[in-house]
C-alpha cells in the first residue's frame, strides 16, 4: 500500500510543523523524509542511497535525529540537498521503490518555501528551492503529488524578519490565481504537545523557528527566546499559526527561481539576482503594499479547511 512521505522542506525546525499537521490526518503511517542543506561527505548518518541518509548522531540542528528518538520505530530520513543533482535523485527513486508515496507533504516555517524569486530579499532560500525541484522531479517521474505547508509566514529571520511581509502575501496571491493555493489550516493548540517533544528528546535541540510558530498556536503574541541566531523578545503576530498549503507542481513551476534549480540545479541560483517581476505580479504587489492584513484575512476566510490534508493526500 502506498504510504505518504512527511517532512521539513529546509531543514531544522521544519520538521516540527509536521508534527502539529500530522495530528489532522488521522490513521497514516507514514515515512519521514526531511530536506536539509547538509552535504553528504559532511553528514553524520547512515547512507542509504545517493544522498538519502537514516540519523545516527545527536546535532543540535538535527530535528530527523531528535524525532527518531521520540519515535524509535518510526521511519526517518533525511535528504542532502548540497549534493550532486544525481545523488538527490538516486534518493528519491530509492524512496519510490521502497515505499511507492502516494504524496507528499513538506513544511516551511517562515516563508522562504514559497518564494517566486521576486522578491527583494530570499532569506535562506537555496535548500527550500532545491527540494521543491526535487519534488517537482519527482512528480514527472513517478507521479507523487507534492504539496507545501507554509506557517509562521513572516517568521524567517526571527526578530530580523528578514523576508517581506508584501512580497509574501503577493506570493500567496499569485498562485492562488494560478490554482495553486489548496487550504488554510488552522491546527489546534493541542498538537504543541507533540511538537514541543522535538526540542529535547533527551538533549537540547536548537531552533529559533519552531518555539515561535508554536507560541503562535498556544495564543501568546510575545515569546523570549535565549539561544539561536536571533536572541529576546520575539513578537507573534495573529497570522503566525495558520498554514497555507500549496500545489507543490503548480508553485515550482510559477516560480522562475524554482524552476532554474529544476533545470540547472545549485549553481544556477546560488547567487541569484532580483528578476524584473511580470505584470501579473507587480499588479497584485501594488494592491498587497496598502494593506496586506486585509488579504491574509481574505485568504484564510476563503480556504480555511482543516479536513484538505486528509482529502490531498488521499489515494485515488
Amino acid at each position: 500500500m502506498a504510504v505518504p512521505l512527511l517532512g521539513g522542506l529546509g531543514g531544522g525546525g521544519d520538521i516540527g510543523l509536521i508534527m502539529v499537521l500530522e495530528t489532522l490526518l488521522e490513521g497514516v503511517e507514514p515515512v519521514y523524509v526531511s530536506f536539509a542543506g547538509c552535504k553528504p561527505r559532511n553528514y553524520a548518518g547512515r547512507r542509504v542511497a545517493g544522498s538519502l541518509f537514516e540519523p545516527v548522531a545527536y546535532h543540535p540542528r538535527d530535528f530527523e535525529w531528535s524525532l527518531k528518538m521520540l519515535m524509535p520505530g518510526a521511519r526517518v530520513y533525511r535528504v542532502c540537498v548540497k549534493s550532486e543533482r544525481g545523488q538527490v535523485e538516486e534518493a528519491l527513486e530509492w524512496l519510490e521503490n521502497r515505499y511507492s508515496p502516494n504524496c507528499t507533504l513538506h513544511t516551511d516555517i517562515g516563508g522562504d518555501g514559497i518564494l517566486t524569486g521576486f522578491e527583494e530579499s530570499l532569506g535562506s532560500y537555496i535548500t527550500d528551492t532545491l527540494a521543491r525541484a526535487s519534488l517537482l522531479w519527482a512528480r514527472e517521474k513517478f507521479g507523487w503529488r507534492s504539496y507545501l505547508a507554509v506557517g509562521g509566514l513572516h517568521l524567517e529571520g526571527g526578530r530580523r524578519r528578514v523576508l517581506n511581509l508584501d512580497e509574501l502575501v503577493a506570493d500567496l496571491l499569485y498562485y492562488e490565481e494560478r490554482g495553486g493555493l489548496k487550504a488554510v489550516v488552522d491546527p489546534p493548540e493541542t498538537a504543541v504537545s507533540r511538537a514541543r517533544a522535538l526540542l529535547y528528546p533527551g538533549r537540547e535541540m536548537v531552533s529559533v523557528m519552531l518555539p515561535l510558530y508554536l507560541a503562535a498556536l498556544e495564543g501568546r503574541t510575545a515569546i523570549n527566546i535565549a539561544k539561536g541566531y536571533s536572541t529576546g523578545i520575539h513578537r507573534v503576530d495573529w497570522w503566525t499559526r495558520y498554514v497555507f498549503v500549496l500545489d507543490n507542481e503548480v508553485t515550482c513551476r510559477a516560480s522562475p527561481l524554482c524552476m532554474e534549480a529544476y533545470k540547472s540545479w545549485m549553481p544556477a541560483i546560488k547567487d541569484w539576482r532580483l528578476l524584473e517581476p511580470p505584470r501579473d505580479f507587480k499588479r497584485i504587489l501594488r494592491r498587497v503594499k496598502v494593506n496586506q492584513d486585509k488579504h491574509l484575512r481574505r485568504l484564510i476566510r476563503a480556504y480555511n479547511d482543516n479536513e484538505a490534508l486528509k482529502r490531498l493526500c488521499k489515494e485515488v
